[in-house]
């Protein structure tokens, strides 16, 4: 998962450990990057959704990780 997350691009891993790493509520997260609440919630779901189809089958995790 760690090796996942770091290759996601900087400003959905950045949301992404703020909100479960740091488990900070998306209203703090979305004014620290100065950006809406929907676009923050829009981050999130798109970013459990890759990591979802990543984590789910190692092959597209190979073909995902050496595309980044």
């Amino acid at each position: 998962l760690a090796a996942v997350i770091k290759k996601l691009p900087a400003e959905k891993r950045k949301v992404f450990m703020q909100r479960y790493w740091y488990l900070r509520p998306i209203s703090e997260i979305a004014e620290e990057f100065s950006m809406s609440e929907s676009k923050v919630k829009m981050i999130l779901h798109r970013t459990r959704n890759t990591l979802k189809e990543v984590l789910d089958d190692p092959e597209p995790l190979l073909r995902y990780i050496n595309s980044l």
